[in-house]
């Protein structure tokens, strides 16, 4: 489910007529993205695997309820 929304998202975002004010990553969808990379992180004990996974997750806790505009100017 999860993955279906984080696809839908990141055709918006490269989708010309998405509105730039639309929100691409929710909060409901970045829960459940950070539910997974715990998830993820759960798998290994490697101590550079889980700085990665924890990164990963401060991007997206800092993407999130951004609009378009916002989103594609956050990787200016």
């Amino acid at each position: 489910e999860i993955l279906s929304s984080l696809n839908q998202a990141i055709n918006k975002l490269f989708d010309d007529n998405t509105n730039g004010s639309e929100i691409l990553a929710t909060q409901e969808l970045s829960n459940g993205a950070v539910t997974v990379l715990d998830d993820i992180k759960e798998i290994s004990d490697n101590s550079d695997f889980h700085y990665i996974i924890d990164d990963f997750k401060n991007v997206v806790n800092l993407l999130t309820e951004k609009s378009k505009i916002e989103f594609i100017d956050s990787f200016q």
